[in-house]
């Protein structure tokens, strides 16, 4: 078969244990997979010719239309579908020299029910504390809190699961029984006059730590679990705060909306984060974690214009220095206040600072803030390096995305042209900034003739 007519975009198909659902989740024994655009198109088209040829021309022009793109592009593609349906199955054959032919049974469904999107698991381990049975209401209510925060846009493991564990049992084989996509570890601690949470946040998959932190609040056990639901919505970006927080969490509230105004990264919803921010230090001043995300505000204004440079740069560096005057070893403020000390044209300063932060487990952000102090001190090929890291972490990123598209930009007008189409491929078309930055690169590389086709 030398072409097909793609009218599979809307169809559900199913294949020995896997299900493609009409809105393109990609299902194993049910469980849920986001596929890159690119490759649930291919498998698309594969499944929906399955047991006919589709030729490499045909696929290269449904795939990538109008880019400019070699036969490897869909070589990387039929490799990273191949490896992930698994090389024994061996769907997916290959007619050398003329394209592919899914193999295998193929039964296709027209409007099989979807269940909701697949979200992040979270599972929140027994506490560690001196006495158990303080520990298990601690996890309770840290897993209420947590439910209570997110929502849908989490799957928070019921703490009843590991209602018979103890803090003292063997971690390791309860996580890798429950399988979450993240975990938390909560050591409760009760230094003299106070009350504390020494916490750790991991990546299931693989253990990796993604970021540790003490929190001592002057507040008691309140201010120290709602610290915990903001460490959470820092750390694991596209999370939702619920509309029943505002009443009684208004701080967490403000902080959690100012978190995701900054992720969507436009004009409107930078200034939404400004305010909530600010609203959050007017309700507690002595929290670091929003002076932080007052100078992340302040810097990402100057990318759309909102605020004049210098002015960004002396409010951000005003807010660094409040949360560093809260918390000396914050390492938000010292990641930010490296950036600062590198646009400020102290580069060898600046790694100074980066080099202890770059060691812990928060490489998202701490990678993203050092491919702008790598941009900024004439390195750009180091700075894309340093990007890609932190889209591995985090591809969602919105600022991240903008900023490889720029660095690339720089280096060559077509590299820029990938980096941008690379971004939308991920998040979509109609983001502003992604769309200024796709006009502007076309318009470098002399084609604006067609910005109205593809932009508008």
């Amino acid at each position: 078969m030398e072409c097909v007519t793609d009218q599979s975009s809307t169809r559900s198909f199913i294949f020995g244990r896997w299900i493609l659902q009409g809105d393109g989740l990609l299902l194993h024994d049910g469980k849920g997979l986001h596929l890159p655009p690119k490759e649930l198109h291919v498998l698309r088209l594969l499944l929906g010719a399955a047991g006919s040829l589709v030729s490499k021309d045909w696929l290269l022009d449904q795939v990538w239309s109008n880019c400019d793109v070699a036969e490897e592009s869909l070589t990387r593609c039929i490799y990273a579908l191949r490896k992930l349906l698994g090389r024994e199955n061996d769907y997916i054959k290959t007619v050398y020299g003329k394209g592919y032919r899914f193999a295998g049974g193929v039964v296709e469904r027209a409007g099989l029910p979807s269940p909701p999107l697949s979200v992040p698991s979270l599972l929140v381990l027994p506490v560690l504390v001196q006495d158990d049975a303080c520990g298990q209401e601690i996890q309770r209510e840290v897993v209420h809190r947590l439910a209570a925060a997110f929502g849908e846009s989490l799957c928070v493991m019921p703490a009843g699961l590991t209602a018979h564990a103890h803090a003292s049992d063997d971690c390791l084989s309860i996580v890798e029984r429950m399988m979450p996509d993240y975990y938390l570890s909560v050591h409760c601690i009760a230094p003299a006059g106070g009350w504390a949470l020494a916490v750790e946040l991991v990546r299931g998959r693989n253990h990796a730590l993604l970021y540790s932190e003490k929190l001592v609040p002057g507040g008691g056990r309140e201010e120290a679990l709602q610290r915990l639901v903001s460490l959470v919505a820092q750390r694991l970006p596209g999370l939702r705060p619920t509309a029943s927080q505002c009443g009684s969490n208004p701080l967490a509230q403000s902080y959690l909306s100012g978190l995701l105004g900054l992720q969507a990264y436009t004009a409107k919803s930078l200034g939404e984060a400004l305010r909530e921010f600010l609203h959050c230090l007017h309700l507690d001043p002595g929290y670091a974690p929003p002076w932080c995300g007052l100078a992340d505000t302040y810097l990402a204004m100057t990318w759309f214009e909102l605020m004049t440079p210098g002015e960004a740069l002396a409010h951000a560096q005003q807010a660094v220095t409040e949360a560093l005057a809260l918390e000396p070893g914050n390492s938000l403020a010292i990641t930010r206040l490296a950036l600062l000390t590198s646009l400020q044209g102290a580069s060898e300063a600046a790694e100074a600072l980066f080099r202890p932060v770059l060691m812990g487990g928060d490489r998202a952000s701490t990678y993203y803030h050092y491919a702008w102090h790598q941009w900024c001190s004439g390195q750009p090929e180091q700075a894309l390096q340093s990007i890609e890291v932190s889209l591995a972490e985090a591809p969602g990123s919105v600022a991240a995305q903008l900023l490889r598209a720029r660095i690339a930009l720089g280096l060559e007008p077509r590299r820029g042209l990938t980096a941008i189409r690379s971004a939308i491929d991920v998040l979509g078309i109609g983001h502003e900034g992604l769309d200024a930055m796709y006009a502007l690169i076309l318009d470098v590389c002399g084609d604006s003739r067609i910005v109205s086709q593809e932009v508008v």
